[in-house]
């Protein structure tokens, strides 16, 4: 999506597009797929610089990271970038980027948003049982029989003189 900055010189401007970003789901491995990102931006200039309040809307499916399974979730974020054109006289300022031309991509700022928005460890509902460590059965669909008690490996020789004990 491009965002032509010289239009906001002489009024704000209001800008709504659609933006796919198949990379996203390829760099995240919890992520399965996410759907195009709508996207509104307000754009206003003051001093030289021009200010991007950006609206983002998209639905994600995740890959649960406790049973495997996939489900769909709502993710919303913004961010608010300060640009000015190379060349251009701009207060001094760190938070400011520079562009090279007033015709800028919106494609970066936006892929930037949605990867910090993004769930690190999705779960498809708080109360995720998961799979069974040892049969690999998930568990929000059915109970296994497996023994699961962890035991301590410095006290297994002693699970073992118990066990000769019942024999006896």
């Amino acid at each position: 999506m491009q965002l032509e900055l010289e239009q906001a010189k002489r009024r704000p401007m209001h800008v709504e597009g659609v933006v796919e970003l198949p990379r996203i789901a390829q760099e995240n491995p919890q992520v399965a797929r996410i759907q195009p990102v709508v996207v509104r931006v307000d754009v206003d200039f003051t001093k030289s610089v021009y200010r991007l309040r950006a609206a983002l809307a998209t639905e994600v499916e995740y890959v649960c990271s406790r049973c495997l399974e996939s489900f769909t979730a709502p993710l919303q974020t913004e961010f608010t970038e300060r640009l000015r054109v190379l060349g251009t006289e701009a207060a001094a300022d760190e938070d400011i980027l520079t562009v090279d031309s007033p015709t800028v991509l919106l494609d970066p700022y936006v892929e930037q948003a949605l990867n910090l928005a993004l769930e690190y460890r999705p779960l498809c509902r708080g109360d995720c049982r998961g799979l069974c460590v040892e049969c690999g059965c998930n568990l929000n669909e059915r109970q296994c029989s497996c023994d699961t008690r962890r035991v301590d490996p410095r006290l297994a020789v002693l699970q073992d003189l118990l066990s000769k004990d019942d024999s006896e």
